[in-house]
């Protein structure tokens, strides 16, 4: 019988975690909060290119077009919209390369270049869920490099910049426990699985097949395929 709990719980301390005895291994979305506003972005550009359009978009991120590059760049330019930093946006992404890709320009625009790995993604959340009116560095650089990811980001924060993170927390929660552990449910019911956040923690014998799932799944929501960390 399926066991699901949601847990809230720090990181050093998830390693000590077990189930009837057993080590709980972890299954996690890298660099889920920038992967899952890709669904924003692209609801976003419904309205402005078309659904086709965008699904065009998609097909030449994840290289399955079979277009040229000269026919790329034709396409990216043939919207008085500028596509040319969502296509970068949604590269980086899906190469998991985002967050060191942020953390390069701010020091290529004279910033700091964090070392660790939290420092940077904590510098881009402040970006992703932050108030602009600071006009920090960061936001600065970001703008730059992504102008209209930026205006996207602008026009759904709105007069509340909270409704980003919001957004985000109802496509993720609903991926994770309405899509994916619905799925695991109906086809590994005795799997024991618990949630944190966007992550997944199960015992090693489902794993893999969790993980493939957790795969499948998000990358029919999203169309761009995650890159998932398992622990």
């Amino acid at each position: 019988m399926l066991v699901l709990r949601q847990l809230n719980l720090k990181k050093d301390f998830r390693r000590h975690l077990r189930y009837d005895g057993e080590a709980l291994y972890e299954i996690d979305i890298k660099a889920s909060q920038p992967y899952f506003f890709v669904m924003m972005v692209c609801d976003h550009l419904n309205d402005r290119i078309g659904h086709e359009n965008v699904l065009k978009l998609i097909s030449i991120v994840n290289d399955d077009s079979g277009m040229s590059e000269d026919d790329i760049d034709s396409f990216l330019k043939s919207f008085t919209l500028d596509l040319g930093d969502v296509y970068q946006y949604f590269k980086w992404v899906r190469m998991g390369w985002i967050y060191p890709v942020h953390n390069s320009d701010i020091k290529a625009n004279g910033g700091y270049h964090w070392e660790d790995d939290s420092d940077v993604k904590e510098s881009f959340y402040r970006v992703l869920f932050g108030k602009w009116n600071n006009w920090s560095q960061e936001v600065r650089v970001f703008k730059k490099s992504y102008p209209t990811i930026s205006r996207i980001m602008q026009n759904i924060k709105g007069s509340d910049h909270r409704q980003l993170s919001i957004g985000l927390q109802l496509i993720e929660s609903n991926a994770v426990l309405n899509v994916v552990c619905k799925r695991v449910a109906d086809e590994l019911p005795d799997a024991a699985i618990f949630t944190i956040h966007d992550s997944i923690l199960t015992i090693k014998k489902y794993q893999h097949q969790v993980s493939q799932i957790m795969t499948e799944e998000i990358f029919k929501i999203v169309g761009i395929k995650p890159i998932l960390k398992l622990k």
